[in-house]
């Protein structure tokens, strides 16, 4: 009977070491910005279960995902572009590495004090023990809590044995006041206390035996509770203590929960798709996505002050007879102050961007969500991609905008040529009697005739006039040759007056 005990202890410490080897070895192949978040970064709150699963991961993208959710489901203000949980934690790391770890050259945040200063931050006081006769360099850190895992007040101690030696972790049951002496070979628990008080003071000493301020000691026998020793085990993986866990899963229930969308139909967002060649000669699908109404968006108040917006982007693309063959989500979450706040309250909300299609029909499912309100506004078009035929002219559709700007590079959405065009959408199209109508279309694929004729111009008409009025009008207008890209494509502007 021992004998098959021992053998299944013997089975179950072989798979428990190749579990550790196998997790070991999948660290190691990952990217390295991957590996050094889950190593470094967030290796004192990372649970080992989100580990587990992080590790499971095939691709870059769903690591990026992955560690996106990882902080919104810590964000106390889930949306919000500052992430003040995010920031807190890497301001904790570069304050190890900064102060830390300077004696032995190591990295701060490795320590045994960059590890307690990550996981609990700042210290409510601290309190440096240096220079003492018979009594090693000490510092004692004092907390006052408010993780329900923990005590709501307690003392962390650190020392150092020799002076090349960087402050270790201090335990009251493993370590003792014995090994706070320096001056005696064997001091004893009593002459260990006595020194402790004369050279640190009593409380000192007291805290070298428990460091719960309201656990009983009695210091005329020196005697230690495990309570102290149960106190850092917690500290030390407090990611994975029960009550931590449960936090977080509320947490992450509540984010679900905000998740939950009310979904409106085509009346309530404007959508203005076309088709342009960049300067490679790809085709993209330029898009712009805009609420119809001011009030269909909302704001939160940023928690130092001010505002911010945050909004989730999803497009799915289909083939005529219904077949996912693209999909993408994007977050956008900005700050807002209180100017553009004001400037904002009377505008319709909306967002550009472009997808990489090429020549086909598509139906196309947009949804644009505020992410604080838990609306969904989504809207489906059906677009043609058209193919370029080399050596014949093509013009893409007219696009309305409201202004132009010169810009440094063309690959932002509706650009070209350094130009980037704030297109209209939706009611933003209707003209007052006066007002003029500008608009920008891209005409393609001419690269022969711009061989042949550099010195020649493109001849182009438009006619307008209201419907049915009789009115119309036309203007002459001419592109010289010279303006078409390598890839035969222009990007050309004009405005018309409606006077």
């Amino acid at each position: 009977m021992r004998q098959r005990y021992y053998r299944v202890i013997c089975c179950l410490a072989i798979v428990v070491s190749s579990a550790l080897n196998s997790a070991s070895e999948t660290i190691k192949s990952l990217p390295p910005r991957f590996r050094d978040w889950l190593t470094k970064d967030v290796a004192y709150i990372v649970t080992k279960q989100e580990k587990e699963a992080f590790l499971q991961l095939a691709s870059d993208d769903a690591r990026d995902l992955f560690i996106q959710r990882f902080w919104e489901v810590r964000n106390p203000t889930p949306g919000s572009p500052d992430n003040v949980y995010k920031i807190e934690h890497y301001r904790r790391i570069e304050h190890a590495n900064q102060y830390f770890g300077l004696v032995s050259h190591t990295q701060g945040w490795r320590t045994d004090m960059g590890h307690i200063y990550i996981t609990l931050g700042e210290p409510a006081q601290r309190q440096r023990l240096l220079g003492l006769q018979k009594v090693t360099p000490m510092e004692v850190w004092f907390y006052s809590n408010a993780n329900p895992a923990l005590p709501p007040f307690f003392y962390v101690i650190f020392y150092q044995r020799e002076a090349t030696d960087e402050f270790r972790l201090y335990s009251p049951s493993s370590d003792g006041p014995e090994k706070l002496i320096t001056a005696e070979v064997g001091p004893t628990r009593m002459s260990a206390l006595k020194i402790l008080s004369d050279g640190a003071g009593r409380d000192v000493a007291r805290e070298t035996l428990s460091l719960i301020p309201d656990e009983p000691v009695d210091m005329q026998t020196g005697r230690v509770s495990l309570q102290s020793d149960v106190m850092l085990a917690t500290i030390k993986d407090l990611a994975n203590n029960p009550v931590s866990l449960r936090a977080l899963e509320t947490r992450r229930h509540l984010l679900e929960d905000v998740s939950h969308r009310i979904v409106l139909g085509d009346e309530f967002l404007d959508v203005l798709t076309v088709p342009l060649r960049d300067a490679a000669g790809d085709m993209n699908l330029h898009y712009v996505l805009r609420l119809k109404k001011p009030e269909d968006f909302s704001v939160g108040e940023a928690s130092k002050g001010g505002y911010y917006y945050s909004v989730l982007i999803a497009v799915k693309v289909h083939t005529p007879d219904g077949k996912l063959i693209f999909s993408d989500e994007k977050k956008i979450a900005n700050n807002v102050d209180s100017d553009d706040f004001e400037k904002m309250k009377q505008k319709v909300f909306g967002v550009e961007g472009w997808l990489p299609l090429p020549a086909n029909q598509y139906k196309i499912e947009f949804q644009l969500t505020n992410l604080l309100r838990g609306t969904a506004f989504r809207r489906e078009v059906e677009v043609t991609v058209p193919a370029v035929q080399p050596d014949n002219l093509q013009v893409s559709n007219l696009v309305p905008f409201a202004e132009a700007r010169m810009i440094a590079h063309s690959d932002l959405p509706f650009s070209g040529a350094g130009v980037k065009f704030t297109p209209l959408a939706g009611q933003e199209l209707e003209l007052a009697q006066g007002e003029n109508l500008n608009f920008f279309y891209q005409v393609w694929d001419l690269p022969t005739v711009k061989a042949a004729h550099s010195d020649k111009k493109l001849a182009v008409d438009y006619a307008y006039g209201r419907m049915g009025a009789g009115d119309a009008q036309t203007i002459h207008d001419e592109i010289p040759l010279d303006q078409f890209d390598a890839g035969g494509s222009v990007i050309n502007g004009k405005r018309l007056a409606t006077a």
